[in-house]
């Protein structure tokens, strides 16, 4: 009786590809280890992890990648093989791998095993070209799998004892150092003495104030300049005397030069201010009258403006037309005349203030207000 012959391959895992946002799967896959005597499966990182993934109905498919991009290590000798009743995974296979490119480029199918973060071992599917067992002088394409691992990084070279011993670059290059310094001044009053040549020759315009240093004066040594007095107001002056000459058991009236009421010198309320309408700010009218402008009235001014700038883009009069600052400054203040017992209470209603905006602008701007007015 014969012995049964020892089995070739070890089957490590057999399931299918799962696609990004797709329900569909690349089914009919099995990984395979090919058993030697000079290999140990054991010490095969990429064989264990793959036995590891059993009880697992599918892999991440993470897409198609060059192999130039990558390092990977193939000598665990590993092989995929597909179902022939897979008709989709063959075909997809097939589409990647057998079909004519006119890129150099080798692709490879990138899978995850396990779920997503830094510790997954990623794997790569690849065409490999091996020589048939039959015929040595016929090569076959199988499906080769290798583990993706870190790019190596590059060490530095190990001195050797025929190296020469490395020296400290010298702090001056040639000469000593202030040869150095007498060769830069040398050649900075080269570089000025050409540019004042080249300026020279040039035309007189250019050469108008080439000697003018700003920002430098030039004063003798040891002098002391006094600063000038301020300007005298002669009639200011007198009024000074006059009150003087009046006596000293009379107070006098000071302006206040930020404007507020008038302060009485020698007065013990002089040094002290009211501060009143806080949140306000104030503006002269025509007549020269300090009047508050509270928050609320500003705001409804506003309004009003945009309303205004708004119905004139609609009449077709921007504001590069020849009559805007017209039209606009009348309607502006016409409207705000007609609301300004309403601007101080409270925010103007929006009917109120568009109707009141229309008929303004329908009065100055023509037939084209009244038209969109109706």
């Amino acid at each position: 009786m014969s012995s049964p012959s020892r089995p070739t391959h070890r089957l490590l895992y057999r399931g299918s590809l799962s696609l990004p946002d797709s329900d569909l799967t690349l089914d009919g896959l099995t990984f395979s280890a090919r058993i030697n005597a000079g290999h140990n499966l054991l010490e095969n990182p990429l064989a264990l992890d793959l036995e590891s993934m059993r009880g697992r109905p599918t892999l991440r498919f993470m897409g198609v990648t060059s192999l130039k991009e990558i390092h990977m290590d193939d000598s665990g000798d590993i092989t995929l093989d597909i179902h022939p009743d897979a008709i989709l995974s063959r075909i997809y296979f097939e589409n990647v791998f057998c079909l004519p490119s006119t890129s150099d480029d080798i692709l490879g199918i990138r899978i995850a095993l396990g779920d997503s973060g830094p510790d997954t071992t990623q794997i790569i599917v690849f065409l490999k070209s091996v020589s048939n067992g039959d015929d040595p002088k016929e090569t076959l394409c199988v499906l080769s799998v290798a583990r993706v691992t870190p790019m190596p990084v590059a060490r530095p070279r190990l001195p050797r004892p025929d190296d020469p011993t490395p020296r400290k670059p010298p702090l001056v290059l040639f000469g000593k150092a202030p040869d150095l310094r007498r060769v830069a001044s040398f050649n900075a009053s080269n570089d000025l003495a050409r540019k004042r040549k080249k300026i020279s020759n040039g035309s007189i315009l250019a050469n108008l104030g080439s000697d003018v240093r700003l920002g430098q004066k030039y004063t003798l040594e040891g002098t002391f300049k006094i600063p000038s007095l301020p300007a005298k107001n002669p009639k200011v002056d007198a009024s000074r005397t006059k009150e003087k000459d009046k006596g000293k058991g009379k107070a006098t009236v000071v302006d206040d030069v930020f404007g507020s009421e008038n302060l009485v010198a020698g007065s013990s309320s002089g040094g002290k201010r009211k501060v009143e309408n806080k949140g306000k700010r104030k503006r002269d009218n025509e007549e020269g009258i300090v009047v508050d402008e509270t928050l609320q009235e500003t705001e409804n001014k506003t309004r009003i403006k945009r309303s205004v700038v708004h119905q004139l883009t609609k009449h077709h009069i921007p504001k590069t037309h020849s009559e805007f600052k017209d039209i606009y400054h009348y309607a502006y203040h016409g409207v705000a005349f007609a609301l300004r017992a309403d601007m101080k209470i409270g925010p103007i209603e929006e009917q109120t203030m568009e109707r009141l905006v229309l008929n303004h602008v329908g009065m100055y701007a023509g037939a084209n207000a009244t038209s969109s007015l109706s």
